[in-house]
């Protein structure tokens, strides 16, 4: 319904001093039968989510994904052990019974230090559960997947309150964002004793309580603590998930806090740099304060990392994928302050049979650093371009060779691979011989994007704060790519690169978002018509009588959401 606001009227001053966000919360501001109808609908939206994941996972033969040893650092912490193992088939097959088992000393953990990861938890809950489904043994992975199948579905229904569009287009948008994880790059680590599980549950949860958080002028403070807690689950399942916290930062510092005890949030009055700077800070003082200690947790876990890791990745930085893909391999050694003969270890592993086990290996050990790896690229920026493209074509693939999808006795032959949900994955191999084209113009494509959204003081705070979304995912996408090659390298990249490729393809449904936001941009705020300022209004004559927006069409616009 369109209201009429006679010009030169003190409802129609009053609109043209309003700032934008007044003016859509004014309109926007859901009905209680508008929320109840998106709850109802998030409901049905989070079951089939959970459905279809069940479905994609069990319908047709249980899939999954198998472990290359790296799980076992997990479970032997639960006192279980693969059933019947053979370890000559553990990569071909999936297994998804445990049996009960007594682990001790250097025999559980990574290289004889303990090894933490949230994804601890999920493996507990699914022990714990496991004979009320029935199954033999102490720990089914099955029952793992049914777990984070739910999970998903509760995040998918938070995801679609949260995202400030269209009913509609919150379908659209949820569920080119669910695809993501349905895809059988994603989903196959539900049925697997891998920490990916707990990642990437932890990512969906991340991405709804980030939309929630921006959907408002206000930040409100239990949005704050939720969203600062499913990032700490997530940072804590994997190393490698780091850099999901420049996604959030800026979201968690983007609105001001309103505390329960606040009518409204205060903020020293006066004008000038300084104090607007002052008064800034200190309406985001929790947000800073969550912000802290985010960043403290992740630094701690990431020093808290098997000391081992780091050796690994020198030692594969070097001979892995400097040394392999370099027209001077000689000359790069001695740059780099080791003897030229140790050319003859190019390829090998840390665990392998090359210089690990040679006397030679402590002059590597005390020469290798960090930095110096760090330094020697800066000065041969040109190979950063092959590496890129490594990467890019290890994206692409998104998931080991080696590790087979399915259970043995199945007919199904060794190391076979599922798709029956190969959407995205499927997309990203047919742009593979344009890759340089297609995924640089999506991260940096994003990345303006999203900024130039976010600066629009036209738009709501909702649609601005996907703007920021958008942009943080790309930034955090982008440094995972490169916090991968500049670590282990070549070394397993398929595998190493998988939360590149799910953050690229969740950018999918997050461009998608931002069009919308566009789009809605460019069409006149219903209930504002004759506003001066809004697009498409006609000044209604002098008298007319100011009519508001019908409470029953309400929900039919750009709702914050529940």
């Amino acid at each position: 319904m369109t209201s009429v606001i006679p010009e030169g009227s003190k409802v129609s001053q009053d609109a043209d001093d309003a700032t934008s966000e007044e003016r859509h919360a004014a309109v926007y501001r859901p009905t209680v039968s508008t929320t109840s109808r998106i709850r109802r609908t998030a409901l049905i939206v989070g079951v089939l989510a959970a459905a279809a994941m069940l479905a994609r996972l069990f319908l047709g033969g249980t899939v999954g994904m198998a472990d290359n040893y790296d799980g076992h650092r997990l479970t032997c912490q639960l006192d279980v052990i693969v059933h019947n193992a053979d370890s000559r088939r553990a990569f071909e097959f999936i297994t998804t019974r445990y049996d009960d088992h007594k682990w001790y000393g250097e025999t559980c953990g990574s290289g004889g230090e303990v090894y933490s990861s949230t994804a601890r938890y999920l493996l507990e809950a699914a022990k714990a559960v496991t004979p009320l489904f029935g199954y033999a043994g102490a720990l089914d992975l099955r029952v793992l997947g049914v777990i984070c199948a739910l999970l998903f579905g509760a995040a998918t229904a938070l995801l679609f309150v949260s995202l400030p569009l269209k009913t509609w287009m919150r379908a659209l948008v949820t569920g080119l964002l669910a695809a993501a994880t349905l895809d059988s790059t994603v989903a196959l680590y539900f049925i697997s004793p891998l920490n990916e599980s707990a990642a990437i549950v932890g990512m969906v949860f991340v991405l709804a309580m980030m939309f929630r958080v921006v959907r408002r002028q206000q930040a409100h403070w239990a949005d704050l603590l939720v969203l600062t807690g499913v990032t700490v689950f997530t940072v804590l399942a994997k190393t490698q998930t780091a850099t999901v916290v420049l996604a959030v930062l800026p979201v968690l510092l983007l609105r001001p806090v309103k505390l329960p005890w606040q009518k409204k949030v205060w903020a020293p009055a006066g004008g000038g740099l300084l104090r607007g700077t002052a008064r800034g800070l200190l309406v985001r003082l929790p947000a800073l304060a969550l912000a802290a200690v985010l960043a403290l947790t992740t630094g701690a876990y990431q020093a808290s990392k098997p000391i081992w890791f780091q050796e690994m990745y020198n030692y594969h930085q070097v001979f892995v994928e400097l040394l392999p893909n370099s027209p001077t391999p000689k000359e790069d050694l001695v740059e780099l302050g080791l003897p030229p003969r140790f050319v003859e270890h190019t390829g090998t592993r840390l665990n392998g049979t090359g210089l690990t086990w040679s006397e030679d290996y402590r002059l590597f050990y005390d020469q290798v650093n960090t930095p110096l790896l760090m330094s020697f690229y800066a000065r041969h920026p040109e190979r950063l371009i092959g590496m890129a493209d490594r990467g890019m074509v290890g994206m692409v693939n998104g998931r080991a060779s080696y590790l087979g999808n399915y259970a043995e006795n199945t007919g199904n032959a060794p190391y076979a691979k599922d798709c029956r949900v190969c959407l995205i994955s499927g997309a990203f191999h047919l742009v593979k011989p344009v890759r340089w084209v297609v995924f640089p113009l999506l991260w940096f494509g994003s990345i303006g994007l999203g900024l130039w959204i976010a600066t629009r003081r036209r738009l709501s705070p909702g649609l601005r704060g996907t703007g920021v979304i958008l942009a943080g995912m790309s930034v955090a996408t982008l440094a995972q790519f490169w916090a991968v090659m500049f670590s282990d390298g070549s070394n397993d990249l398929d595998k190493h690169m998988f939360f590149t490729w799910y953050g690229t393809a969740l950018l999918l449904g997050l461009l998608l978002a931002a069009l919308v936001a566009l789009e809605q941009a460019s069409r006149p705020v219903s209930g504002l018509a004759g506003v001066p300022g809004q697009p498409g209004t006609v000044p209604a004559k002098s008298g007319a009588r100011p009519q508001l927006p019908s409470p029953a069409k309400e929900g039919t616009g750009t709702g914050s959401g529940a």
